[in-house]
């Protein structure tokens, strides 16, 4: 995962991309973002998945309020600069690869 490290970053990121782009939201000490980051980095090596680029969402509370996440782990899939769903429960390396697979375009 690519690591985002300033809001700006991330906005510009954001108004770049067309297709759908992925961002792993998570704070450090969460040990269930620790367990979801895992299965990330188990996703992205499969064919045909897309690049995800991942923020600490503790450096950014601002986005949380602005994009109406609300706990950590979240993954969002992005389109056009506009949230098109979220991810909270990272039950297995299959849920989190059906969830791409399902907002990806």
């Amino acid at each position: 995962m690519k690591k985002i490290n300033s809001e700006e970053e991330l906005l510009r990121i954001l108004e770049k991309f067309d297709t759908t782009l992925f961002i792993y939201f998570y704070t450090p000490m969460c040990g269930t973002c620790k367990l979801a980051g895992n299965f990330m980095t188990i996703v992205e090596k499969m064919d045909g998945v897309p690049p995800f680029y991942e923020i600490n969402l503790n450096l950014y509370k601002e986005l949380s309020e602005k994009w109406f996440i609300t706990s950590v782990p979240c993954l969002v899939a992005f389109k056009q600069n506009k949230v098109m769903d979220k991810l909270y429960a990272f039950q297995s390396v299959t849920h989190v690869y059906e969830f791409i697979q399902r907002n990806e375009s």
